[in-house]
């Protein structure tokens, strides 16, 4: 009995993920910069665009964080309430309530 050695096909990273999906993912472009120094950059870009008055991200959305006082704010009204009645009152996902859960 021959064993045929199959060919062994080595992939770059994420290039398995590319074939299944069809969607191409390409490394990051930094240039040949270190990415301490492709931050410094970017942040330094940052800081102009904001100077000059262009619009820019200003990191997390309005009214995140509030669901941690949902939930703490429902336990204070509740203090013999369950989760799951947490999860029906407030609207929040499951996840976010026993994260949050005290």
């Amino acid at each position: 009995m021959s064993q045929e050695a199959s060919p062994v096909r080595k992939h770059a990273r994420g290039s398995i993920t590319s074939d299944k999906t069809g969607i191409p993912l390409t490394a990051n472009k930094r240039n040949g910069r270190k990415q301490e120094q492709h931050l410094q950059l970017a942040r330094g870009i940052k800081q102009v665009k904001i100077t000059i008055g262009e619009g820019v991200k200003g990191g997390r959305p309005e009214g995140s964080g509030t669901a941690q006082s949902k939930v703490q704010e429902w336990q204070e009204l509740h203090p013999y309430g369950k989760k799951s009645e947490c999860i029906k009152d407030t609207g929040l996902s499951k996840p976010t309530v026993y994260k949050w859960w005290t």
